[in-house]
Formats: C-alpha cells, sequence, structure tokens
C-alpha cells in the first residue's frame, strides 16, 4: 500500500513538472523573440547574428538548468518514497518477526503441555492398569477363598496290615490305604496311583515330584487323566496292597547314606522304608488338575529317628510306626 503511495504521488508531482516546464519552455521561446527584435534586429547583419546566437544560447542553458533542476527535484522525490517505504517495511517486518517469535513461544508452549498431558495419560494408563491388576487378583484372591472353605478335599491315611518281615532277599508289608473326601464339595475325575515303596524318603520325594511335573503338563496339553470316578463328601475308598521291596538294594542304600554320616550319628546303619500314595482330581467347573501326595515312612514306635536295618527279621505290625511326612507331602 506504502509502494502505491509512493508511485501515485510521484508520478502525480512529475505531470505537475511536466506542466511547469512546459509553461518554462513556452515562457523561454516568448522572452528569447522579445529579445531578438529588442537587441538584435537594429544591428548589423554579422552583430545581428551574433547577438541571436546568445541569445538562444542563454535560453537553451535555462533551460538545460530547469530540466536538471526538475530531475533532481524528481529523484528526491523517489527518495524520498523509496524511504518512506523501505521504514515501512522494516516496520512491518519487525512486526512480523514479532508475531512469528511470539507464535513460536505460544507453540512451544502448546507442544509442553502436550507432551505433560501425554505424560499425565501414561501415569494415568498405568496406575488404572495397577488398579485393574490388583481388582483382578482381589477377585482371585476372594475365589480362592471361597473355594477353600467349601471345596473337595482328599485326604490320605494308610495302615499296616501284616507284621513287616525283613527276609533275606525281600521286604514286604501289606498294608490298607484310604482316600476319603473330607471337603464340603464333590470331588471329580478322581484317579488313585499305583500304591509305591522305596528305601528311604529321598527316593519317595524324587518320585512325587514327577507325579507333580507329569500332572502339570498333562493339565497343559490337555490332560488325558480324565476317567476317575467322583467322590462325595465323606465318601471313601479304601484297598488293601502288598509292598515288596529287595533286601539287598535296601541295605546298599544304607551304606551309601553313611559314607554321609557321622560314627556316632542317630540312626547310622539304618533307613525308613517310605511308602508314597498319591491321587489327582478336579472341582466342579474348574480345569485345574488338584493332587494329593503323600509319602509315609516306616520306623520302629516310640524311638524317634531310628528306623530299621537290613538284618533278617520280623516286626510286628503295632511296633510299625506307619506316620506321614509332611515335609515331603504336596497338596494343592
Amino acid at each position: 500500500m506504502a509502494l502505491a503511495v509512493a508511485i501515485w504521488s510521484v508520478a502525480s508531482n512529475t505531470a505537475r513538472d511536466e506542466e511547469r516546464r512546459n509553461r518554462h519552455t513556452e515562457h523561454y521561446a516568448l522572452t528569447s523573440q522579445q529579445r531578438i527584435k529588442t537587441d538584435c534586429l537594429n544591428r548589423e547583419v554579422v552583430a545581428m547574428s551574433q547577438c541571436i546566437s546568445e541569445i538562444i544560447q542563454s535560453s537553451n542553458e535555462e533551460k538545460r538548468n530547469e530540466a536538471d533542476l526538475q530531475a533532481q527535484k524528481g529523484m528526491d522525490r523517489w527518495a524520498f518514497w523509496m524511504l518512506v517505504v523501505s521504514t515501512f517495511s522494516a516496520v512491518v517486518t519487525s512486526v512480523g518477526v514479532i508475531y512469528v517469535a511470539l507464535t513460536l513461544r505460544e507453540a512451544r508452549a502448546t507442544t509442553a503441555a502436550a507432551i505433560r498431558s501425554a505424560v499425565a495419560a501414561d501415569k494415568t494408563l498405568i496406575e488404572a492398569e495397577k488398579a485393574t491388576k490388583h481388582a483382578e487378583l482381589s477377585v482371585t484372591l476372594a475365589s480362592e477363598a471361597l473355594i477353600a472353605t467349601d471345596r473337595a478335599w482328599i485326604k490320605i491315611t494308610c495302615d499296616a496290615m501284616t507284621d513287616l518281615i525283613f527276609e533275606e532277599d525281600i521286604i514286604s508289608l501289606s498294608v490298607q490305604y484310604t482316600y476319603e473326601n473330607i471337603g464340603d464339595s464333590p470331588a471329580i475325575n478322581v484317579t488313585i496311583f499305583q500304591p509305591e515303596i522305596f528305601t528311604d524318603a529321598s527316593k519317595a520325594i524324587e518320585r512325587l515330584d514327577e507325579h507333580v511335573e507329569t500332572c502339570d503338563r498333562t493339565q497343559k496339553y490337555n490332560s488325558v487323566i480324565n476317567s476317575g470316578i467322583p467322590m462325595f463328601p465323606d465318601q471313601a475308598v479304601s484297598e488293601p496292597f502288598h509292598f515288596v521291596l529287595d533286601t539287598d538294594e535296601f541295605a546298599a542304600r544304607i551304606e551309601e547314606i553313611d559314607q554321609y554320616q557321622r560314627d556316632d550319628a542317630v540312626g547310622r546303619g539304618t533307613l525308613a522304608p517310605t511308602v508314597l500314595l498319591f491321587a489327582t482330581y478336579r472341582l466342579p467347573g474348574d480345569e485345574k488338575n488338584r493332587i494329593t501326595g503323600v509319602m509315609f515312612s516306616l520306623r520302629w514306635v516310640g524311638l524317634d529317628g531310628v528306623a530299621f536295618d537290613a538284618k533278617p527279621k520280623i516286626v510286628a505290625k503295632d511296633m510299625v510306626d506307619l506316620s506321614s511326612t509332611g515335609f515331603g507331602s504336596r497338596l494343592s
């Protein structure tokens, strides 16, 4: 806009200067004619010619001076308006720079606010996830607590039915084992595993851990242990079983363990044969396999920590302490 005003002003002044120059040209022509009539016509031919030439030269000089003056005025006007336009442009540019700076500052502030909002949103999301996990855990714990109070529980007991006989080649014992649902709801798919006897508790624990691992693995791959019997509360299953253990294996195990015991250690030279009973079952509406595994160690009645050596003998059944070992049992 300032440039348009400058062009209009310069053009207007140029037109006025042109008009003024035309008037001056006419004035110079009349003045020159008047001077020639007055000063030159009454002279001789040579003098008259020289006089006319001087008057014309003087008139041309004045016209050139007037043209130079008008040109200088035009240049001054252009310079002035260019200064005005440049100043106006500088002001506009400064305002624009300030506006851009303010815009950038607002943009940075907006970006920082957006970042803070995103961080706050992430924290809120994390807190929400934590709250969800806590809620899920609370529901799981409440459900487990409810199941624990009303669920089925399989209890296993074992009693000696005959004397414990140590012969030259075998060790034998007949027992009566009982699996009983002592819980408040039915147990389904109850599967009772084959009873086993081992030279000592550590061997029985190894076998028990194998049972537990197999149970977990078969559950993971859609267990094939799914054709057991149901057991209602207070219902029991009881069966006799006859165990046979190799005497040489029992004696070798005693010698192996004695290598790690002091000479005066209690129970040195003896070992407690261990019976393992194991069962799996499920709760109604639950696909998880539950287990009950119990080990029963054979010891002398009344002699804490003392078990049996491998020498031939007959131990009356009322002298056999067939007690469960809680440290090696499994229950879920």
